[in-house]
């Protein structure tokens, strides 16, 4: 893996595989192959967010997610193709495709947290729960419930090679790779290599995109990001960081985090309504905690 390198390829893992390919309209369904191919050259040319350009993202949408897929195109070639995307708007663009992709599923946390939150709260066990309420702020007291969903599932071994070497990560660092809090910007380059370095490379892994909150404690946070590769997005509050996050990992067809691999699919199915029906290695793991969910809904 090339140094400073974080989201090096595509995954293999059905962990959060959301569209068929087949899915995706073929780019001459509807669109004029020599318009279409005109659009993408000039998306190659621009990155300024604007009018135009978001014009031309959603019409190549189906056809250009496609190609990335089909092709299996290194996501760090992607990102570096068009490069909108490495401006500090680029997650809109993201999350736009997240929608052609995944229509009607785009506000679904939103809309789903204060239920969420509540079902967290009502699960986790007592000296969790008084964590979640210790934070005088509404946005410190969500971090501390995003931070709480690993207490939801019991510690697992995340990853093996070989007979004698696995890595079996505490539910704090599970919840660190769902939402990092760091102290300030300059300590999130050094957090993530160090994983990259202590505990994803040593496993074959590559570190996806990672939600991050800034600030001297959950109570006084000044940023929030959504890091993909060395490009910063900044995002309006910790929850949308969860959101952007989970997003992009869907629009880049990248696995989820190892250590937050059950966290992340229970997002998918009970919270996003994604693949709600389909079955998965980590069906078993997560269904009794989404039953709980249902009924509490409910």
């Amino acid at each position: 893996m090339k140094k400073g390198e974080l989201l090096k390829k595509k995954a293999s893992s059905t962990a959060n595989t959301s569209v068929n390919i087949e899915d995706l309209a073929d780019i001459d369904d509807g669109v004029d192959p020599d318009e279409f191919e005109e659009k993408l050259l000039w998306l190659t040319n621009n990155k300024t967010l604007c009018p135009r350009l978001t014009e031309y993202w959603k019409f190549t949408s189906k056809g250009r997610l496609r190609k990335f897929m089909s092709e299996k195109i290194p996501i760090t070639e992607y990102m570096q193709t068009y490069p909108a995307l490495s401006e500090m708007t680029g997650y809109l663009l993201l999350e736009s495709d997240f929608e052609t992709l995944l229509e009607g599923a785009s506000m679904q946390l939103y809309a789903s947290w204060p239920t969420l939150a509540a079902f967290i709260e009502s699960k986790v066990p007592k000296n969790v729960k008084e964590a979640i309420l210790d934070p005088f702020t509404p946005e410190g007291k969500k971090i501390k419930t995003i931070q709480a969903l690993p207490y939801l599932f019991n510690v697992v071994t995340a990853a093996k090679k070989g007979k004698n070497k696995q890595w079996r990560p505490s539910r704090e660092k599970s919840a660190e790779s769902i939402l990092l809090h760091v102290l300030d910007s300059a300590a999130i380059l050094t957090t993530l290599a160090t994983r990259l370095k202590d505990k994803y490379e040593p496993f074959n892994l590559s570190l996806g995109p990672q939600a991050i909150v800034v600030g001297d404690t959950v109570d006084s946070i000044t940023k929030s990001y959504v890091r993909v590769n060395s490009i910063l997005y900044e995002v309006d509050n910790p929850l949308k960081a969860v959101d952007i996050a989970f997003k992009i990992m869907h629009t880049l067809d990248c696995q989820y985090p190892k250590e937050s691999e059950r966290e992340w699919f229970f997002l998918e199915r009970s919270v996003y309504a994604i693949n709600a029906n389909k079955k998965n290695p980590l069906t078993v793991k997560i269904s009794s905690i989404s039953n709980d969910f249902s009924r509490f809904q409910s």
